[in-house]
Parts: C-alpha cells; sequence; structure tokens
C-alpha cells in the first residue's frame, strides 16, 4: 500500500514539474517574442542619426516666435509622451532654446527637458536635439533633424536617417558632410517626421 502511495506522489510531483517547466518555457518563448517585436518596431520607426558633437554651438539667429507654447501636429512621430512643449530662450547662447515639456494639466514639467541648437548650414537649417544638461556629459548625444518651416507658426522637423553620418564625427567634418548632402532627399526620413503647430 506504502508502495502506491509513494507511486502516487511521485506522479503527482512529476506532473506538477512538467507543468513549471511548461509555463517557464512559454513564458521566456512570451518574452523572446516581446523582446523580437520591440527590436522589429525600433527597425521599422528607426531614429535621426545620433553624433556626440554637435553641427556648432548655435549659429542661427532665430525669429522670436520660436518662443512660446508648441503642440506636435496629430499624425506626427512621438518625440516623448508629453505632446506640448513651452519653448524659452538661454540668455547668452545664440541659437540655443530649452523645450520644456508640459502635461495634460497645463503644468511645465522640470524633467524631460530638450535642448534645441539652431544651425545655419549653407541656406539651410538644422537643429541638434538633446536631453537638458546631456551636452556637459562624456559621451553626448545629439539627434540631427533639418528644420522645416512649412507655414506661419507650423514647422517640421525631419531627422537626418539613423547611421547615416558616423557617430564619432568631428564638427568640420559633420559640418562638410551636411553641405554635400543636404539636397540629397534619400538622406531624410519623411516617414518619421515630428511636425509642430504654435499655440496662442
Amino acid at each position: 500500500m506504502s508502495n502506491i502511495r509513494e507511486s502516487v506522489k511521485f506522479s503527482i510531483f512529476a506532473h506538477q514539474t512538467n507543468i513549471k517547466t511548461v509555463l517557464i518555457i512559454y513564458s521566456m518563448k512570451s518574452f523572446l517574442t516581446i523582446i523580437i517585436f520591440c527590436t522589429a518596431l525600433i527597425v521599422l520607426t528607426g531614429c535621426p542619426s545620433e553624433t556626440n558633437v554637435s553641427i556648432d554651438d548655435g549659429s542661427w539667429e532665430y525669429p522670436d516666435w520660436v518662443y512660446g507654447k508648441w503642440k506636435i501636429r496629430e499624425g506626427s512621430k512621438e518625440v516623448s509622451e508629453y505632446n506640448t512643449y513651452v519653448v524659452k530662450e538661454v540668455e547668452g547662447k545664440l541659437g540655443n532654446v530649452i523645450a520644456y515639456p508640459v502635461d495634460s494639466f497645463g503644468h511645465e514639467k522640470t524633467t524631460g527637458l530638450k535642448r534645441i541648437i539652431f544651425s545655419r548650414v549653407g541656406p539651410q537649417i538644422f537643429v541638434n536635439v538633446c536631453a537638458e544638461g546631456d551636452e556637459v556629459m562624456s559621451d553626448p548625444g545629439y539627434y540631427i533633424y533639418f528644420f522645416n518651416e512649412i507655414a506661419p507658426y507650423e514647422v517640421e522637423l525631419i531627422g537626418v536617417k539613423e547611421k547615416k553620418i558616423p557617430f564619432g564625427i568631428d564638427r568640420p567634418n559633420l559640418q562638410a558632410w551636411l553641405l554635400s548632402n543636404m539636397n540629397d532627399k534619400s538622406i531624410y526620413d519623411y516617414e518619421n517626421l515630428s511636425a509642430f503647430m504654435k499655440e496662442n
């Protein structure tokens, strides 16, 4: 009788172990599926080219209408969890502004700030966007966009396609590359542009 009990216990234990094994394998497969999906999403959406130097320290004296509240246009690529920013000047820094994210209650946030550096390259305007404070880090990252004014108080930021420019490029070569390639439409990621409209 004891042998039968032991046999039943062993069968139950083995069954439970098999269930746990199946659940672990299923969880690992689900996790792997999520990882693959996220990787595919990144590949499909892409990011603008990122460099460890800005084009310059700011060389375009932007007009005053740049200041104020801007809302991301419907259908644009999301640049963060916020869809509204208040743009303010950086005193004493030509071509530099700070974009403060605004939450759904209309409050300006003190985190998630973006520094935007306007640069004139030949006849065109480009901007570098980085996290505020990142420019003083040992390995800052600057995203490069073409600045396109499409209507009064409506602008587009069109990213230069990812990996078009080497991350470790220096400023003279970055400026030369943009000057040589700015008219080549294939360098721009039009499918993932971010458009903003000025709010009153």
